[in-house]
């Protein structure tokens, strides 16, 4: 009795599996679209700034950007600062700790070569930042804002699919194993 029924757990498994791989796949094709449509949706408003603000001082404007300064490390505000053809700062709405950061120097080359450069900056631990860099003729201009929100959402969405997930590997197992055993 007890290898018969061992034998029907069995059976009952390996019917489920598919339907495992099924709800595996689903649920990981959905986290990954979902997540990189947030994610790339905090470039928003950034790649307007970082644009605009390239485009004023190639037409020959001065680098000089108004607003509030912004504390990187606790406002969700977006920032501009422009660098020169080097690297310096020129002149920036962000500050860090007193300073402002200046990106790795790939970030620039990389936005040299290719006009732009969208990149996740870690200026400091649990500083993490949405920033788009704009080549311009005379240096660059890099406009961010924090990732704080976005990831905050990241977080839920993985919670809420996760537990999506669970749920459909745990009903479709239970509604295989209460199938009658001359179904499977």
């Amino acid at each position: 009795m007890f290898t018969s029924q061992r034998t029907i757990a069995t059976k009952h498994f390996f019917v489920w599996l598919p339907f495992a791989a099924i709800a595996t796949v689903c649920a990981l094709t959905t986290f990954i679209v979902a997540q990189q449509t947030i994610r790339s949706s905090a470039n928003d408003p950034q790649i307007q700034l970082a644009e605009d603000t390239a485009l004023a001082l190639q037409s020959g404007g001065a680098p000089q950007i108004s607003g509030t300064q912004v504390d990187m490390s606790k406002s969700l505000a977006a920032f501009i600062t422009v660098y020169d053809n080097s690297g310096s700062m020129v002149t920036s709405t962000a500050k860090l700790g007193g300073t402002v950061p200046v990106p790795p120097r790939g970030v620039f080359d990389y936005a040299r070569a290719h006009g732009e450069e969208r990149v996740t900056w870690e200026p400091e631990r649990n500083v993490r930042i949405a920033a788009i860099v704009t080549h311009y003729n005379n240096g660059f201009v890099l406009a961010g804002r924090s990732l704080k929100e976005v990831e905050k959402r990241e977080s839920s969405l993985g919670l809420i699919t996760f537990v999506i997930w669970l749920v459909g590997l745990v009903g479709s197992f239970l509604v295989i194993t209460f199938i009658p055993d001359n179904h499977v």
